[in-house]
């Protein structure tokens, strides 16, 4: 809502790497944790909101977190490797490495 009241621009930003850190929130069954993980920040070009200009006030909600919600999706399918297949991720994850046993492919 700030953004769009103040017509500021949107800096995507995707931070890859920090749920890896022993102050993750994720559980040590999702990722192995380690003290300094390497970590990978990606920063798109700005973006506007595409919010109506006639709504106004609590009308405007929805359709501002819609907004950010595109934007933010766009950051992840932007930001994701996409140069394998399906198939040849699942092969390279089937290999005998650190972390087997692990999810191999995930759906964004």
């Amino acid at each position: 809502m700030i953004a769009d009241k103040s017509n500021a621009e949107v800096v995507p930003v995707r931070i890859e790497g920090l749920e890896q850190t022993p102050f993750s929130r994720l559980s040590k069954a999702q990722v192995r944790r380690r003290w300094f993980p390497k970590v990978k920040v990606t920063i798109l070009e700005t973006v506007k909101l595409a919010v109506a200009p006639e709504l106004k006030g609590a009308s405007a909600g929805w359709p501002a977190g819609a907004a950010l919600y595109g934007i933010m999706s766009d950051l992840g399918f932007r930001t994701t490797s996409t140069d394998r297949t399906v198939v040849e991720a699942v092969i390279q994850a089937d290999r005998p490495t650190p972390g087997q046993g692990r999810v191999a492919v995930e759906d964004l």
